[in-house]
């Protein structure tokens, strides 16, 4: 559990739930406690504007009020909010009498629940905006907090006493420094709005309320806005009118003039169950999460245990296939004769020549016993028959057609007619008959006369010959 407790013009309350209950001065809290304070009537809060570092804001400010005699020695500083000027920056402090400071923070350690202190001044600024002001009364001090144009407009008055005449020419007074303040900048009354903030209010049947010091005060400034919720508790012999409810929030206690082990001491027990819950959720969370990864795992070793699988059938058929890729016996040999009856292909049109040679056979009478390549020398630069390649060179081995063929036995002419018309039909169809030597050459006998051979070369134009 958590209480409110505040000490605010001069008196120390607690506000619990839907009821607000005086306590004796630095009481014993047994719960952890948010203590709203103002340092009592005596603590000096304003605006200067400083240059330099604004780390050292507090030494300059303490030093300036010290210089003025606006205190008496040295004095507990707190900066609220800092605001960049053109010269510097402006600072929106507090300055604290070190006897009730030490006090206070004692007190405050010596509890025994987490007790953090948090300055009114901090909870204010907190409510202002570019358009937005706040005028707050907590007893009789009476402030106007606002930030226009990089600039923090601070007013403040304090009343007599807490009788209506005092307090409303208190809030008079503070109207009339606000419209000559807000005068001085470009700010339009139209365009800016302020909320009355009640911290801390006794009220008695004669005083004037919330609301008439509020119309008071927007009529005298010139100014429009809205009182902020506040509620009312009747006590023994007076009421009472605060709105710390709607001052405090879940980041409060961030404005605490306590250390951050405090801070975070405090935030742990004020939501404790809250911490319990979201702990909870983040175990419940992280257990799905890992039954998850378990099933993505174990779904990656069974793909991965299948792939293994199929690898091995595809290693055992890779060897049963292996023995019937090995290379033949003589496959160069195969290969180099492939690779040479590809290139007669492509250097003689071979279909034109058995074509032209059967046809000049059959009609000479003659007989062809076969037609084939071979490396024979030659010395002219004519083109092989169909050969689709460039000029042979002079005394080159290379390929040329040849035909080997035989004149019928016991056939009727002339044999030299007929190997005549023979070459004659050839060269007609564009090829020279050269006749070779041969093995047919060789020949004893009487089987010479009957056998011829001839070397195929084309023809280079129609009119040789």
């Amino acid at each position: 559990m958590t209480a409110v407790a505040a000490y605010l013009a001069g008196e120390w309350v607690q506000l619990d739930g839907a009821y607000l209950e005086p306590l004796p001065a630095y009481p014993n809290l047994p719960d952890a406690a948010l203590v709203v304070s103002d340092f009592g009537e005596d603590a000096l809060s304003g605006v200067l504007e400083l240059e330099g570092n604004p780390v050292h804001a507090p030494v300059l400010i303490n030093r300036r009020l010290t210089s003025e005699g606006a205190t008496d020695g040295e004095s507990r500083v707190l900066v609220h909010a800092l605001e960049r000027s053109r010269h510097g920056y402006m600072a929106c402090y507090s300055a604290i009498a070190p006897s009730r400071w030490k006090r206070l923070g004692d007190w405050s350690q010596g509890q025994g629940r987490v007790c953090l202190v948090v300055p009114l001044m901090s909870l204010l600024w907190r409510r202002i905006g570019p358009t937005r002001g706040l005028a707050a009364r907590c007893g009789r001090n009476l402030v106007f907090l606002a930030r226009i144009e990089k600039r923090i407009v601070h007013c403040a008055t304090l009343a007599f006493s807490e009788s209506a005449a005092d307090l409303e020419a208190a809030v008079r007074s503070l109207g009339e420094r606000v419209k000559a303040e807000l005068a001085a900048t470009s700010a339009t009354p139209e365009g800016f709005a302020v909320e009355w903030q009640t911290v801390f209010a006794r009220q008695a049947d004669e005083l004037s309320g919330s609301h008439d010091l509020a119309a008071i005060f927007f009529a005298e400034s010139g100014l429009s806005g809205m009182v902020a919720p506040f509620q009312a508790f009747q006590l023994q012999t007076y009421s009472v009118e605060t709105s710390l409810s709607t001052l405090l929030d879940g980041r409060s206690f961030l404005a605490s003039v306590n250390p951050l082990a405090q801070k975070a001491s405090w935030a742990l027990e004020r939501w404790a169950p809250w911490w319990s819950i979201a702990f909870l959720l983040i175990a419940l969370l992280s257990t799905l999460y890992a039954g998850v990864l378990w099933t993505h795992a174990r779904r990656v070793s069974v793909e991965a245990d299948q792939i293994q699988s199929e690898v091995r059938d595809l290693q055992l058929k890779a060897s049963s296939v292996e023995p019937h890729t090995s290379v033949p016996t003589r496959y160069e040999d195969w290969s180099r004769q492939i690779l040479a009856q590809y290139a007669t292909l492509q250097r003689f049109d071979v279909n034109r020549i058995v074509g032209t040679v059967a046809s000049a056979a059959q009609v000479s009478g003659v007989r062809v016993l076969r037609i084939y390549t071979a490396s024979v020398a030659h010395e002219d630069h004519s083109r092989r028959p169909g050969q689709t390649g460039g000029a042979d060179r002079p005394n080159e081995q290379d390929k040329a057609v040849v035909i080997d063929g035989a004149f019928p036995a016991g056939g009727e002419g002339s044999n030299v007619g007929k190997l005549a018309k023979f070459v004659e039909i050839l060269r007609a169809n564009g090829f020279n008959a050269v006749p070779i030597d041969t093995v047919a050459g060789h020949v004893d006998g009487n089987l010479l006369a009957q056998v011829f051979s001839y070397r195929l070369t084309a023809v280079r134009n129609a009119k040789e010959g």
